[in-house]
Order: C-alpha cells, then sequence, then structure tokens
C-alpha cells in the first residue's frame, strides 16, 4: 500500500489527451498537418485542433463523442 501511494503522489493522473498533446508538442507530429495545397493553416493555434482531431479519428469517435469527450478540456 506504501508503494502504491508513493506511486500516486509522484506520478500525477494523466488523459489521453493531455499525452497527445505533449507528445505532438516534443516531436513535432502537428506540422505535418494542414491543408494539402501546402499553404499555411487559417487557424490561430492549429496544434490544440490537430490533437483533438488525432485523438477523434484515432479512437473512431464521431463529432457529438468527441465533443462530449473533451470537455473543459
Amino acid at each position: 500500500m506504501a508503494l502504491e501511494a508513493e506511486v500516486g503522489r509522484r506520478l500525477p493522473e494523466r488523459s489521453v489527451l493531455e499525452a497527445l498533446g505533449r507528445a505532438a508538442h516534443w516531436r513535432g507530429w502537428w506540422h505535418r498537418l494542414g491543408p494539402l495545397s501546402g499553404s499555411d493553416p487559417k487557424l490561430r493555434d492549429p496544434l490544440p485542433r490537430y490533437v483533438v482531431t488525432t485523438l477523434a479519428y484515432g479512437c473512431n469517435l464521431g463529432l457529438a463523442q468527441t465533443a462530449w469527450h473533451v470537455r473543459g478540456a
């Protein structure tokens, strides 16, 4: 029980969305996404939108399900 308590104290709970966001930031894979024409995306801050889109496609979620899962994130 002491080990579980110590692990819980040192490793805070993370969500899948947060893990995707960190991976996108560290690795920069989100720069490869965007319009096929090669022009810059017209989004103000494309990183969060690309991460949410990746979550939705990766989990095979629909629009309503994605909106429900990312509430408040």
